[in-house]
């Protein structure tokens, strides 16, 4: 079944972009692209659709020296301007509702982080799993890439083959992030269905101070330990368990 793609847009360099939409529609069978700009930039000195149209540009030169961007290129939409969202960075938590209403089958929608930095990463990944949008997901290059020995660039192309020196890792699919909120829409669920009791009410404060505490818990060595390690897709991982954790902490401390 075909998918819709979300990219966050806030780097101005295409590249990231390219190596993210390229791995989504060769093996997400992605074929709807979407875009969300930073609205406090709008009109200013960097303008979402300006990057939007390096992205395209690139991938039309790139589709001249190598296959494997003539399907990609094609997917790309024709018009631009009717496929960006738009949202103050600060605050990516206000698109949600328009999100979904565009989008109402969320299993078959990607949120692309690629092109964000840490503090937009984490706050999308916070925000958009707890409200439903499980999918976000994030280009990440392999450290040898990185190395002096690396001769070839840092585009799709140069990455593939009899070994892939990338991983475009889903949020939804890292299993301590899918069972924590596994647990956390469980949570969610039996609230709800008993809230109105007494009873159920400090049932439902314990066991979130209890599983908020061992999110937490699970955050402090993880963040540490991946961030000496420059590990960034674990470090938002770690960050959004530490801040659904504090949460549920003092949610369930409430009266």
């Amino acid at each position: 079944m075909s998918k819709a793609m979300i990219i966050f847009v806030q780097s101005k360099n295409p590249d990231p972009y390219v190596n993210a939409i390229t791995h989504c529609v060769i093996h997400r069978n992605v074929d709807d692209l979407y875009f969300i700009g930073n609205k406090e930039q709008a009109g200013k000195g960097f303008e979402t659709l300006e990057t939007i149209e390096s992205i395209i540009n690139r991938l039309t030169a790139l589709a001249t020296q190598h296959n494997i961007y003539n399907q990609v290129r094609d997917v790309m939409p024709r018009q631009i301007s009717n496929r960006i969202m738009r949202v103050v960075f600060v605050q990516p938590q206000d698109i949600i509702q328009e999100i979904k209403a565009r989008f109402p089958n969320t299993d078959n929608l990607v949120i692309d982080i690629t092109g964000t930095n840490k503090q937009l990463a984490i706050d999308v990944a916070s925000a958009y799993i707890t409200e439903g949008l499980e999918h976000v997901c994030h280009f990440e290059l392999a450290d040898k890439v990185f190395s002096s020995d690396w001769k070839h660039s840092k585009l799709y192309h140069d990455l593939t083959g009899g070994v892939n020196y990338y991983e475009y890792i889903d949020l939804a699919e890292i299993g301590v992030v899918k069972t924590s909120f596994d647990k956390l829409k469980r949570i969610s669920d039996d609230t709800i269905s008993k809230y109105q009791q007494d009873e159920s009410k400090k049932w439902a404060h314990n066991l979130s101070i209890i599983f908020g505490g061992a999110l937490f818990g699970a955050f402090i060595p993880g963040f540490t330990g991946e961030l000496a390690a420059g590990r960034t897709i674990l470090v938002i991982v770690y960050t959004v368990m530490g801040i659904i954790g504090l949460g549920m902490i003092f949610w369930g401390l409430r009266e």
